[in-house]
């Protein structure tokens, strides 16, 4: 059971932070003072599975499953209930660096490429591990100061305990991405083709397998081609 906290302490915890994110009349995503980060979640739905695992619990397991497997993700301090706003909580740390989506702009065709060369890679190793990342998109994973990746809003996943994720799976995945046109117009163009190339690399898959995950992610992204650098 989630620890109990008043509206007067939250507050209290989040004097002085600096709200990222809103949702109705409370924040949602908030930074304070010392780079720690609140998050609140809702249950959206009458009927959810919120009922049975909290949304800020998930949150906590999925970072603590993450690690395991050895990908880098945000540290969770704790979680909590709020019922007087009907909200759940999560207090972690600031995990440093850039989303992929704010530091692609800064750099040259060359090593955008190169960078989805390696994004490609990561995405083959979470599929290979079983992690089904629903919320994967440029916006969601950071290029880091050693220029590694980290994996944040990681409350939507799926781990399957046994075996990689399914062809069906991955592409649904890669359906996922399509989601920005700050992020089709690299998925859609040479970056986009460097990402699939080398994650059919790193997946080692059956030549069928590798056809048909290859052909979905042209398909889900050759519309996009025509985007303009934004």
């Amino acid at each position: 059971m989630l620890k109990k906290i008043t509206k007067a302490e939250l507050d209290y915890l989040t004097e002085g932070g600096t709200i990222l994110e809103t949702e109705g009349p409370l924040f949602k995503v908030m930074l304070l003072p010392n780079r720690r980060i609140v998050k609140l979640f809702r249950r959206k739905r009458l009927i959810s599975s919120q009922i049975w695992l909290k949304h800020a619990s998930r949150f906590e397991k999925n970072a603590r499953e993450l690690k395991r497997l050895g990908f880098i993700t945000i540290e969770v301090e704790s979680v909590f209930n709020i019922p007087e706003v009907g909200r759940q909580g999560v207090l972690y740390n600031l995990l440093e660096g850039d989303t992929l989506r704010d530091w692609l702009p800064q750099q040259d065709d060359d090593v955008c490429q190169a960078k989805f060369e390696k994004f490609g890679a990561f995405i083959a190793e979470m599929h290979r591990k079983g992690i089904l990342f629903r919320s994967l998109h440029l916006g969601n994973v950071l290029v880091l100061p050693d220029g590694e990746f980290g994996i944040i809003d990681i409350a939507d996943m799926s781990f399957r305990t046994k075996g990689c994720l399914s062809v069906g799976q991955r592409i649904r995945n890669f359906h996922h991405m399509d989601r920005d046109n700050r992020d089709r117009r690299y998925l859609a163009d040479e970056a986009g083709s460097k990402l699939i190339q080398r994650y059919i690399e790193a997946a080692a898959l059956s030549d069928k397998a590798n056809l048909k995950i290859t052909s979905a992610f042209e398909e889900i992204f050759a519309p996009y081609k025509d985007i303009q650098h934004v």
